[in-house]
C-alpha cells in the first residue's frame, strides 16, 4: 500500500514539530531559566496573548512576580526587570544591538549608517551626527519656537472657556507641528487648522497592522510573506507615513540643493544636510530620509500619548494638582508667562516628578523594546545566555512590579524627590525603570521630550484652572486604555478649563 505523499510530508512534519517542543523544552540552551511552558515550547501562547489579547504586557508583571528577576517568554527571548538588567544590556562594554525582527516594520535601513544598524560603529556614527542638535543648548536656541506654539494652544483654549475640550488632539497637534518646525522648518498646520494632518491619520489607522507584520518576521517559514504582506491594501495606511516623511524631507532638501534657504536655520535637518555634505565620510541620502522618518514618527506618538497621561494624573489627585499650580504659580521660578524659557522650567523639580511618575504609570512603549545578546553570549542577572537570545526590560513591567515599586498603581511623583519621599518608597528601585532606555542606543531626544513638556505645562498651569470633564474621570479604565500590544493607543481626554482669575490671586 503507497502511502500519499502529502501524508508523508504532513507526518514529517508534525514529527518535526514535537521535536522541536521537547528541543525547546528540555534541550536548548534556555531550558533552565524559569518560566511558563506553554512559552518556551512555541512562540504562538505569547504571540496570542501580545499581538491578539492585548494583555501580554500585563502578564509578563504576573510572571516576574512568579518567576522572579529573569523569565523565559519565547523559545529564545527572555523578559528582563532590573536595574541590574540594564547596566548589562546597555551599560556594558559588550553591546547588544536592536532586535530587527522588532524594528524591521520600521521600514528603516539595516545596513550602512542606521538607527538599526547592527554595525556599532555605523550605528554610532548617525548618532554622533544627530547629537548636537538635540543638546539642552539647541533647544535653548528653538524654545521662541516652541512658546509661539504654545501661545497658540493657550489661544485655542481661551476660545472655549470652561467648554470641554478634548486635550489628547491638542496635545498630538501640538507635539507635531512644534516637531515639524524644529526638524523641516515648516508648519504641519495641525492647531492653526484645528484638524490632522494626513500623516497622523496614516499612524494611528496604520498602527494596528504592525502587529500582524511582526507575527511575520517572528517565524522563518513565514519571513517571505512579509514582503508580500507589505504590498497588500490594508497595509496602504502604513506605508504612507513613510511617503508623507520622505515628501516633506525631499522638499527641504531640494531647497538646499538649489541655495534657496537660509544659512544656519537650525532646524535638524540641517544638520543631516551636512552630515551629506560631509567630504570625509557622508551619510547618502536615503539614510538621511529614514532619520526624517524617525523624526516625523516621533513627534507624532510618544510625547502626546505622555502628556495626555500627564494631565489626567494629574487632575485626577487633588494633592498633587495644588502642588503642580503653586510650583508653576507661586515659588518664584516664573513672576511673568515670559519667564517661561527651558533654562527656567528646568528649576521645577516637582513637575520633573510628575512627568517621572507618568512615564512610570503610563509609558507610551508599554512591553520589550527588545535587544539581542551578542555572539559569544553574556550573563544578565547572574544567567547566561547564549547569542542570539532575545532580551529586555518592558517598560511596563519595570514600573508596575512590586518587587521594584512600593503601591505601583498608585501616582506618587514623592517618590521620585530623595528630600520629601515618605519612607514607604524608600526602597523603590528606580533604576530599574528607563523609559528611555540606557547607554548608546538610548533615546537621543529624551532632552528635547523633557524640555518640551516642561514648557508645555508651565504655560497651561500658569494660564488656566483645570477640571476632568465627567466622561473622562474613569480614563485609565476600559478596553482601549488596557488594550496594548506594543504602544499604548491614544484616546480622547475631556478636559474644562478657565482662565485664571489674576485679579482675585492679588486680592487675596
Amino acid at each position: 500500500m503507497l502511502v500519499s505523499p502529502y501524508l508523508l510530508v504532513g507526518g514529517l512534519f508534525v514529527l518535526y514539530r514535537l521535536y522541536r517542543v521537547y528541543y525547546n523544552l528540555y534541550l536548548h540552551p534556555l531550558a533552565r531559566i524559569p518560566g511558563p511552558k506553554l512559552y518556551a515550547a512555541s512562540w504562538l501562547p505569547r504571540l496570542w496573548r501580545q499581538h491578539i489579547r492585548g494583555s501580554h504586557y500585563k502578564d509578563l508583571v504576573k510572571l516576574h512576580d512568579k518567576y522572579g528577576i529573569i523569565v523565559r517568554v519565547g523559545p529564545d527571548e527572555v523578559s528582563n526587570a532590573t536595574g541590574t538588567a540594564w547596566d548589562a544590556i546597555g551599560g556594558g562594554s559588550v553591546q547588544y544591538m536592536r532586535d530587527l525582527n522588532f524594528f524591521s516594520v520600521s521600514q528603516l535601513q539595516v545596513e550602512g549608517k542606521s538607527f538599526i544598524s547592527q554595525n556599532k560603529r555605523d550605528h554610532h556614527a548617525i548618532r554622533k551626527l544627530l547629537l548636537p542638535a538635540f543638546t539642552s543648548k539647541a533647544f535653548a536656541h528653538h524654545e521662541d519656537i516652541v512658546n509661539e506654539w504654545l501661545k497658540k494652544m493657550c489661544d485655542k483654549i481661551t476660545q472655549k472657556p470652561g467648554e470641554v475640550i478634548n486635550y489628547e488632539r491638542l496635545f498630538t497637534w501640538f507635539a507635531f507641528d512644534v516637531m515639524g518646525v524644529l526638524s523641516f522648518g515648516e508648519d504641519f498646520g495641525c492647531l492653526e487648522n484645528d484638524r490632522n494632518h494626513p500623516y497622523l491619520h496614516a499612524a494611528e489607522v496604520g498602527a494596528p497592522f504592525l502587529s500582524v507584520m511582526q507575527c511575520l518576521l517572528r517565524f522563518p517559514i513565514t519571513r517571505p510573506l512579509y514582503n508580500l504582506a507589505l504590498m497588500l491594501p490594508w497595509m496602504d495606511w502604513w506605508n504612507s507615513l513613510r511617503e508623507v516623511s520622505d515628501e516633506t524631507a525631499v522638499k527641504w532638501l531640494q531647497k538646499a540643493e538649489e541655495d534657496v534657504l537660509e544659512e544656519d536655520r537650525g532646524d535638524i535637518m540641517s544638520t543631516i544636510y551636512k552630515g551629506m555634505k560631509d567630504k570625509k565620510d557622508p551619510i547618502t541620502r536615503m539614510q538621511a530620509l529614514d532619520v526624517a522618518s524617525i523624526l516625523v514618527l516621533s513627534g507624532s506618538e510618544a510625547t502626546p500619548i505622555l502628556m495626555t497621561a500627564m494631565m489626567w494624573n494629574i487632575l485626577s489627585v487633588p494633592r498633587v494638582y495644588e502642588r503642580v499650580k503653586h510650583e508653576i504659580r507661586h515659588s518664584g521660578i516664573f513672576k511673568t508667562e515670559a519667564d517661561i524659557t527651558a533654562a527656567n522650567s528646568d528649576k521645577m523639580k516637582y513637575m520633573d516628578a510628575c512627568i517621572q511618575e507618568s512615564l512610570r504609570t503610563d509609558t507610551p512603549f508599554a512591553t520589550t523594546i527588545p535587544r539581542v545578546v551578542p555572539p559569544g553570549g553574556g550573563v544578565i542577572d547572574g544567567f547566561w545566555l547564549p547569542g542570539g537570545t532575545t532580551c529586555g526590560v518592558p517598560h511596563y513591567t519595570a514600573g508596575h512590579w512590586e518587587y521594584n515599586f512600593t503601591d505601583p498603581d498608585q501616582f506618587v511623583p514623592e517618590r521620585w524627590l530623595p528630600d520629601e519621599r515618605d519612607a514607604r518608597y524608600a526602597n523603590d528601585k528606580r533604576d530599574a525603570f528607563r523609559p528611555f532606555a540606557k547607554g548608546s542606543l538610548d533615546c537621543i531626544g529624551k532632552r528635547f521630550v523633557y524640555h518640551e513638556v516642561r514648557m508645555a505645562f508651565a504655560a497651561l498651569f500658569w494660564n488656566f484652572d483645570f477640571e476632568l470633564a465627567p466622561e473622562s474621570v474613569h480614563w485609565d479604565k476600559g478596553h482601549v486604555a488596557e488594550y496594548i500590544q506594543i504602544i499604548r493607543q491614544k484616546r480622547a481626554l475631556f478636559v474644562k478649563a478657565k482662565p485664571r482669575d489674576f485679579t482675585a490671586e492679588v486680592k487675596a
